[in-house]
């Protein structure tokens, strides 16, 4: 038999499961993650569930900019996230090193953008092509953040050249013609004046593929 329930009345097993729920929890993790409920009903722990879904991870603090910040990031990466010890420059590892440190600068960066975009509900633009030829990225990324003398600095510190460690860097193999740089100047335009625009590409299974005429065609 099911008993239907008159709008706005609660059955008892409601009023004994609210009963049971505390006051009010609260978490809170340092740098990171907080949040909370005001509990005491069904729909405050609903509420609270919901806002949990929504909750971000924000860093404590921005990273450094200056050639000492670099040279800590770099050694972290090396020594922490690759296992390496004595530093060498003829293999890839600090080059990874480096990436890395920039990379996560580069991305500080890219969440503020999204963040901002998403709360002022701008509109974002996608540009799909089959190609994108962006050159070397590393080097453009130090140039875009400012910091290609304070990379050069802290690789300086431990006897290597930034122009040596850059060189170990391999052109992207997404693409193939004017269509590939065409697609890296659009992004690099927008880039320039500060559009939201994302580029798509595919996702070749087998690599590029190559193109020839034959036959006139």
């Amino acid at each position: 038999m099911i008993e239907q329930q008159a709008p706005g009345k609660r059955s008892k097993e409601t009023e004994d499961l609210n009963a049971r729920i505390p006051g009010g929890t609260s978490a809170e993790i340092p740098g990171g993650i907080s949040g909370g409920t005001s509990g005491g009903t069904l729909a405050d722990a609903a509420a609270a569930s919901d806002a949990a879904a929504k909750l971000e991870f924000m860093p404590s603090a921005r990273l450094g900019m200056d050639s000492d910040a670099m040279l800590t990031s770099l050694t972290h990466y090396y020594t922490r996230m690759l296992g390496r010890r004595t530093v060498r420059a003829d293999q890839p590892f600090l080059y990874q090193a480096l990436v890395y440190a920039t990379r996560e600068r580069l991305m500080e960066r890219w969440n503020q953008t999204t963040i901002a975009i998403e709360k002022s509900g701008q509109r974002r633009a996608c540009y799909l092509s089959m190609e994108f030829l962006m050159g070397r990225l590393l080097r453009n990324a130090l140039l875009s953040l400012d910091l290609t003398d304070e990379a050069g600095e802290a690789l300086e510190s431990l006897g290597v050249d930034l122009e040596e460690v850059c060189e170990a860097e391999h052109d992207a193999g997404l693409g193939n013609g004017g269509l590939g740089r065409l697609a890296a100047c659009f992004l690099d335009s927008c880039a320039t004046l500060g559009l939201p625009l994302t580029g798509y590409g595919i996702r070749y299974q087998f690599g590029m593929f190559r193109q020839r005429i034959e036959n006139g065609r």
